[in-house]
């Protein structure tokens, strides 16, 4: 018996000593989209039979360790099919790419992808991925801002005007970041649409309130676009619209990943040969680069280097300049005009199981140049930053702590032969209401403003992942000898399976403006120094309900007070002086609805936004020339046989414009004449009619032999409204409707009628 015994030990003891020395397969990949190429974020990688897995990171990238003797991986992802991977035998480390297949071809509405069984959901924050931007109709091509401005709570003054209005904050509220990194008017051709190369960029994230604590600088939004992720399989889209030409091209090799983007409007030659017979002529084009260089220096350090660039550049030459007051019809004259931002970043990132740090060094240029014979423009900010981000990530508790370093340079100056001049230019067709504005028809200004800031949040689990707490500190300083204290709570309960109710109170800062809205096809504002910071509190309290796999609620009711509220001065500053500003509040709240379905053959979103917004200054209280009380948004997508079919209505409210009441006419300096002028009733009292818009985008695939080709044919304001921007009061009091013509309304400037446009997108 003790022989036996014996005998059974050391046969379990040299069984147990070989499962030892069984030899491990270290497995590293990259999970994306088979359709898109785009990388899965969060997807499950299993050895079969066995307890051993990973998740892919947000990049879609993973590390696992295989036991020996295991031959396949199981990869899943929310939204796609599962698929198996061969591991081949004897073999120390493997690297591969999982394509996962959509179970359903995702159309055109904006989607959140974070995971649906996740506890802390945040219903302000919304992830537009790749596939939505390209499905959204839009101007020409596919666009990142005008997909953000068909989420709930967002939207944007008419159909020209790229900016954006959240939550009933100004379009300079909004911080636009590239790959975490803040760049400025980001926009081409005078804000049609925006700068970011669709085929190049990742998922966008949209923060419409509950900031992170690492994001500060802007009250209303944090709009933070990635670039694409490099993976050893290949991607190289091309595109041919109506605007432009555009390719990407993302590979990697061994331990480097590249990616690669350019796009290049080619309307310059078009315009150039179409120039008037009396020889005027009219130059226009746009340019933007995307580059990405990501070297992985050991298995858990990365070292990545990120460059943009956008440039757009008129030139006119004629009698007349593009701009009102922009010269003398005696002489030809000649306007050019540039304008973009050029980036270079450097960031080194280093994983060591659960801690994660990241060190990133980056300059941007921003410049504004305008030169006519009436008036120069000379505007350049430069932004120096050093950011350092790290995390701790557990069970149920994660850390995060960094600071940053931010040195601004404001370069701004203009020459303009008359005050009237400087505004039509900068504020031209706001109305005669803001001809007061204290403009200098000369001004020079140079300063320099450094921000150092730190952060730190902490998010806990509790109650068995039923509750959610995070809690954060930001503080921004110093600054004129001052430090902004920035306390931001969320909580979120998790009440039963598939409700969840969220609740926060933040409080934000920031330290430039640019001291009004300017107008659509115009030269954008310069951005200036605030000698005070101003600040806003914001509370949100919502809920998100899963009805099923497919479909989704959400609702927030948000309020927001914002101190200091900064427009310009009436009072013209000296020289060599900062523009000054005069200060106000402003006070905002409203609801956002938002119901979604995202799987199957037809797939779409309704949303509702009721928003209320006052400022009040100079002893005015008044909605601010972007109120939008009402708005109501469909979208529905269709996958009709070959075909995908994406329509988007959408009803709003009128913009508020100050009406004139009554007319008077004043000596004219300094010929002595004549000239009318208004007087003007209550700021914003009334508004132009309810705004309509319906647009359609069709899109169908064909196969070649060894590249795909996408054909998109696309409609803004399908019914053809003629939907009104704003009113010149002393235009409309002089004219009002004139029924001669069909009853249009004189002094009403007008948004673009039906545009249809036409695409092709290569895929190889």
């Amino acid at each position: 018996m003790r022989t036996t015994l014996l005998l059974a030990l050391g046969v379990l003891f040299v069984t147990a000593g070989a499962g030892k020395s069984r030899a491990q397969t270290v497995v590293t990949g990259t999970v994306v989209d088979s359709s898109s190429g785009d990388p899965v974020p969060r997807a499950t990688v299993r050895a079969a039979d066995t307890y051993a897995g990973a998740a892919a990171s947000n990049e879609g990238r993973f590390t696992l360790s295989a036991p020996g003797g295991v031959q396949r991986l199981r990869i899943r992802a929310v939204g796609y099919a599962t698929a198996t991977r061969r591991i081949p035998p004897r073999q120390d480390s493997v690297r591969m790419t999982v394509q996962l297949r959509p179970q359903n071809v995702p159309l055109g509405h904006v989607t959140v992808t974070a995971d649906r069984r996740a506890t802390d959901q945040n219903p302000s924050r919304y992830t537009i991925r790749p596939a939505s931007v390209k499905q959204v109709p839009a101007l020409g091509e596919p666009d990142v801002l005008r997909a953000a401005a068909s989420l709930p709570g967002i939207s944007q003054p008419n159909d020209i005007d790229a900016r954006l209005n959240v939550r009933g904050g100004s379009s300079d509220q909004n911080q636009y970041l590239l790959d975490g990194i803040e760049i400025y008017n980001p926009t081409h051709l005078f804000g049609l649409y925006g700068a970011y190369n669709p085929y190049v960029t990742g998922n966008t994230t949209v923060h419409a309130a509950s900031f992170p604590a690492q994001h500060g600088g802007r009250l209303s939004s944090v709009i933070d676009v990635s670039t694409r992720t490099p993976s050893d399989s290949s991607y190289t889209r091309a595109n041919l619209s109506l605007t432009s030409l555009s390719g990407a091209h993302a590979q990697e090799w061994g331990n480097t990943g590249v990616v690669l983007g350019v796009r290049r409007t080619y309307l310059d030659p078009v315009l150039a040969a179409v120039g008037s017979p009396e020889g005027e002529s009219m130059g226009y084009s746009f340019l933007d680069t995307n580059a990405k260089v990501r070297h992985i220096l050991s298995e858990n350090v990365t070292v990545t280097g990120l460059g943009f660039l956008q440039r757009d550049h008129l030139s006119v030459t004629g009698e007349e300049g593009p701009f009102e007051g922009g010269g003398s019809s005696e002489n030809r004259q000649e306007t050019v005009t540039t304008w973009g931002n050029a980036l270079g970043a450097l960031r080194l990132r280093a994983d060591q199981g659960a801690l994660r740090h990241e060190l990133t060094g980056s300059f941007v240029r921003s410049v504004t140049d305008v030169g006519t014979p009436s008036i120069t423009l000379n505007n350049v900010l430069r932004d120096w930053t050093a950011h350092y981000d790290g995390s701790f990530t557990g069970d149920r508790t994660r850390v995060r702590l960094g600071g940053q370093w931010k040195r601004r340079s404001f370069d701004y100056g203009w020459s303009a032969d008359s005050r009237e001049t400087l505004v039509s230019v900068l504020y031209g067709g706001l109305g005669v209401e803001e001809s007061s504005f204290g403009l200098p028809s000369t001004w020079e200004t140079r300063q320099a403003r450094s921000l150092l800031s730190g952060y730190s949040s902490v998010e806990q689990r509790l109650l068995g992942d039923r509750l959610t707490l995070r809690g954060g500190l930001r503080v921004d300083g110093v600054w004129q000898d001052e430090a902004v204290v920035q306390p931001r709570v969320r909580a979120t309960v998790q009440a039963t399976s598939a409700l969840r109710v969220h609740a926060s109170a933040e409080r934000y800062a920031q330290f430039v403006a640019t001291g009004y809205e300017g107008q659509e096809f115009n030269v954008a504002e310069p951005l200036l120094p605030l000698d005070r910071p101003t600040s806003a509190w914001t509370y949100t309290t919502g809920l998100t309900t899963d009805l099923g796999d497919a479909y989704r609620v959400r609702a927030v009711v948000y309020a927001r007070t914002m101190d200091r509220f900064p427009r310009l001065r009436e009072a013209a500053p000296s020289a060599s002086e900062g523009l000054p500003f005069r200060y106000g509040t402003a006070t905002a709240y409203g609801l956002d609805l938002l119901a979604e379905k995202s799987r199957g053959w037809i797939t779409g979103q309704v949303s509702y936004s009721l928003g209320y917004v006052r400022t009040e200054l100079g002893g005015e209280r008044f909605p601010p020339s972007w109120s939008i009380p009402h708005s109501l948004r469909a979208m529905l997508g269709l996958q009709l046989g070959q075909w995908k079919i994406q329509t988007s209505s959408l009803v709003r409210s009128g913009l508020p414009y100050t009406p004139a009441i009554g007319r008077i006419s004043g000596i004219e300096q300094p010929t002595g004449g004549l000239q009318d002028r208004y007087l003007l009733g209550e700021k914003n009292s009334e508004r132009v009619p309810t705004y309509a818009r319906v647009d359609l985008a069709l899109r169908r695939t064909y196969t070649a032999d060894w590249f795909n080709w996408t054909l998109y044919v696309q409609a803004l304001n399908l019914l053809n409204r003629r939907n009104i921007l704003r009113i010149n009061p002393g235009e409309f009091y002089e004219f009002g409707i004139d029924e001669t013509r069909g009853g249009e309304q004189q002094g009403a400037q007008r948004s673009l009628p039906i545009v249809p446009t036409v695409g092709i997108e290569f895929a190889f």
